[in-house]
């Protein structure tokens, strides 16, 4: 594993106005992530950038550059830059899909690209960096440059408002005097859950310093605020917050665990963020920030993925596209297997429904509000559903 080394010595000053993550992103796929690091002698610490992207068609050739990426981390102290370090992949923790937590679990488009069920891969960077001096105030931000390109939040959340202008962002603040680690994360973090079920995401945490930790939902950060020290937020699509950032039944955040309890009762795709506070004999030592996605389907089972559909294999051979689509979706279907198309909001609403008599149809979409769509075409003895997003 390739480590890059960066001692800096010279200062250079902000700009009085707000540094947002990006003014262009060239992907639109990550489902969340996170920054941490690690001291490991004087002032040389070890920086973790942990993403997730998802596994759709329409991320199949973006999640490619994901291996050979370089992350640009910015190094802040009181908000005045000290210059940047770029991480490498490490490829052993790379490219690997979350797992569902079953015996048998269901094929995902992570493995077959034609599958309805969607799938979820980790992303990990690491690199080593020479703090150029003490201080109780570093910081490290990641501002969603993946060298040469940049990343943005997948357009398929539904609770925040997409902007493809304003990219990725994590942070990671650290007081060198204590010399600081943040807390190893993990969790049992799923691709998805399903609809009205009782379901819990459990971050576990082990911070090596023995420190106190404490758990907060924060809104969800979008840029690095110059003259205040702290970040921009996501906008939240009403009526969400980031205290209750999904649409459930219930749903209640442990301060102390982490532990998010929740009853899905829409299909959604749901960003929640949390940041992690460490504290020693009650003084603040260092501070990161994680996020993720809840994916909701219309499931009553996480293992057989029962969402009422019969999946037929042969049914491979039948395509939709392009996905995401904007004023049409085609519909190619070389055996006229199924003689209509249902296609459902996030809500379980049918917004179109259309006869199929032709080896070829054309759907016009343009009525509709770009977003996450289920597409059920149902023959005499058989059904599929396929999952699209509409963007305009």
């Amino acid at each position: 594993m390739k480590h890059f080394i960066l001692s800096v010595f010279f200062i250079a000053a902000l700009a009085a106005s707000v540094l947002l993550c990006s003014t262009t992103a060239n992907a639109t796929h990550i489902l969340g992530g996170g920054l941490s690091y690690k001291h490991i002698s004087d002032s040389i610490y070890k920086v973790t950038l942990t993403l997730y992207s998802d596994c759709s068609p329409a991320s199949e050739n973006a999640n490619q550059f994901l291996t050979s990426a370089m992350p640009e981390i910015n190094l802040i102290d009181n908000n005045v830059q000290y210059g940047t370090f770029h991480l490498a992949c490490d490829h052993a923790a790379s490219a690997i899909e979350l797992a569902i937590g079953c015996s048998q679990p269901p094929v995902t488009q992570c493995t077959n690209i034609t599958s309805v069920m969607p799938g979820v891969k980790e992303y990990v960077y690491t690199g080593l960096i020479v703090l150029p001096h003490q201080s109780a105030n570093w910081k490290f931000v990641f501002f969603g440059q993946l060298t040469p390109y940049f990343v943005s939040l997948s357009w398929s959340i539904t609770n925040v408002a997409y902007s493809s202008s304003i990219t990725v962002c994590h942070e990671a603040s650290l007081n060198s005097f204590l010399n600081n680690s943040t807390a190893l994360y993990g969790g049992n973090l799923q691709p998805y859950y399903c609809i009205n079920t009782a379901n819990e995401f459990v971050p576990w945490s082990l911070d090596s310093d023995g420190d106190s930790l404490v758990y907060r939902l924060i809104p969800a950060p979008a840029g690095y605020a110059a003259g205040s020290g702290g970040s921009a937020a996501l906008t939240y699509v009403s009526p969400y917050t980031p205290t209750h950032p999904m649409s459930a039944t219930a749903f209640l955040h442990n301060t102390s665990t982490g532990v998010l309890s929740f009853i899905p009762n829409l299909l959604q795709k749901a960003l929640v963020a949390y940041q992690v506070s460490e504290y020693r004999a009650g003084v603040l030592v260092g501070r990161s920030d994680r996020q993720i996605v809840i994916t909701v389907l219309p499931c009553t089972d996480k293992c057989t993925a029962a969402v009422g559909i019969e999946q037929n294999q042969a049914d491979n051979n039948i395509k939709l596209y392009p996905n995401p689509a904007g004023d049409l979706l085609n519909i190619d279907m070389p055996d006229l297997q199924y003689n209509q198309v249902i296609i459902r909001n996030i809500l379980g609403e049918a917004v179109i429904q259309q006869l199929l008599s032709a080896h070829h149809t054309a759907v016009a979409t343009t009525a509709l509000p770009a977003g996450i769509y289920f597409i059920t075409l149902k023959g005499q003895n058989t059904q599929k559903v396929e999952m699209i997003t509409i963007q305009k």
